[in-house]
């Protein structure tokens, strides 16, 4: 299973590489084999009590998660061949916001950022959990954290670079406290506009100096900086560069991070499957609840409370969900399948979305930027945060940050409809 799972990630890697772009397509499946490194080693384990404890990966999860990326590989083909129109990313549409609505939302959020900061002294270098239960409360948190990627991608895009500066600062916060998903949603999103502007083959764009950089940041921030993250909070910065000269901390950070717990998760489902009581009516009634726009600031029942308590009672912290575990615990191997092609065809529609436009009219106001906005924002998320979600989870994040972009889309809106109204109305004056 094991050479089985190399030979299919060389695959994917030679399918991506040969393609023009690079979509959610291309995302999805390099942030599949970024959580299935464990299927390439053999092993997957979990900490409990500061001791990491580790089992081979059992070939239930070895087959379902070879279908579910034979899957996404086999529709990619389709869609290159016979859908995708050969189109390179215009970066027009980021012009689509107003300067002033950049440099507005930019100020206020900076100034609440320091307002919130200066009400409670211990948010500034305090532990994430606790940071994010007291910043205002736990789901304004993850509001802000998506407003401020938002912002930033909006800012720096459109060459407003002290907007960026000043929302930056709040990503660099975010990661000094040990939060990575900002930092690491930028600059993934960085590298889908930069990877999409030419088109040629993945091959040749992806060896410039500016991808490589983001490349080596990216991956540097998102599997090093957790092992010496608290070590840089607590301002030790000489043992911090100690352990990355010194430590064997590159293996570290392969052995003891995210990806080895989601296949744990599913490794310990598929042994004692008939122990979970998780069915249909669980699923939907959750879903239910996510859908529902009074539920905005609902709390959802995961499926982590389904699995956790009965299978790693000792485990203290939270562990990561498996969305393919909770598709298997539905439907066994048809309920993977199912997944598995949903999930390709809403990649791939919000591929071709991103990348031929949209174009709707409201009352003359051009809106096939603003969808594209929402097509990237929202696609992003789904494509790169699918592997360690649960499916409720993941449509409660997107439907956050769906409402997050229009309201600033709306707010836009009205804000170019003032100002377009009153230089006509000055114009006129005689």
């Amino acid at each position: 299973m094991i050479f089985l799972s190399w030979l299919i990630c060389l695959l994917s890697a030679y399918l991506l590489l040969k393609r023009n772009v690079f979509d959610f397509f291309s995302l999805s499946v390099v942030m599949f084999w970024v959580y299935s490194i464990p299927l390439l080693i053999g092993e997957c384990g979990y900490e409990i009590h500061g001791q990491w404890i580790y089992e081979n990966v059992n070939n239930i999860v070895y087959i379902c998660y070879f279908v579910f990326i034979l899957i996404i590989l086999l529709m990619m083909i389709y869609y290159d061949f016979f859908i995708r129109k050969n189109r390179c990313l215009d970066l027009d549409f980021f012009n689509g916001i107003a300067s002033i609505t950049t440099s507005f939302l930019s100020i206020l959020v900076f100034v609440t950022f320091i307002a919130i900061l200066a009400n409670n002294n211990e948010l500034i270098s305090g532990d994430k959990m606790y940071i994010a239960e007291n910043f205002i409360s736990a789901r304004v948190y993850i509001l802000f954290e998506f407003i401020v990627v938002f912002l930033a991608v909006i800012s720096f895009n459109s060459k407003k670079y002290v907007s960026f500066l000043m929302i930056l600062m709040i990503i660099l916060w975010f990661s000094f406290i040990g939060d990575r998903t900002p930092l690491v949603f930028f600059i993934i999103i960085e590298l889908i506009i930069m990877l999409n502007r030419r088109n040629e083959i993945l091959s040749k764009k992806i060896f410039t100096r500016k991808i490589m950089i983001g490349l080596f940041i990216l991956f540097m921030y998102a599997f090093v900086y957790k092992q010496i993250g608290a070590m840089v909070q607590a301002l030790d910065i000489s043992d911090a560069w100690d352990s990355l000269l010194h430590g064997n901390i590159f293996l570290k950070s392969i052995m003891n991070y995210e990806g080895m717990v989601t296949v744990q998760v599913f490794n310990s489902i598929a042994s004692n499957s008939h122990q979970i009581h998780y069915n249909f009516i669980n699923f939907f009634d959750n879903f239910i609840s996510v859908i529902l726009p009074i539920n905005l600031q609902g709390n959802v029942e995961g499926f982590n409370s389904f699995f956790q308590p009965i299978l790693f009672p000792d485990v203290g912290y939270g562990m990561a969900n498996n969305i393919i575990a909770q598709f298997y615990i539905l439907g066994g191997g048809c309920g993977v399948i199912l997944f598995s092609f949903l999930f390709s065809c809403s990649v791939m529609v919000a591929s071709y979305l991103l990348l031929s436009g949209v174009r709707v009219k409201i009352d003359g106001y051009l809106i096939s930027e603003k969808l594209r906005l929402v097509i990237l924002f929202c696609a992003t998320i789904f494509s790169y945060y699918y592997f360690r979600n649960d499916f409720n989870y993941l449509i409660n994040i997107e439907k956050r940050i769906f409402f997050i972009v229009i309201a600033i889309i709306l707010f836009d809106y009205f804000v170019r409809v003032y100002c377009y109204e009153k230089n006509s109305s000055f114009n006129n004056k005689p």
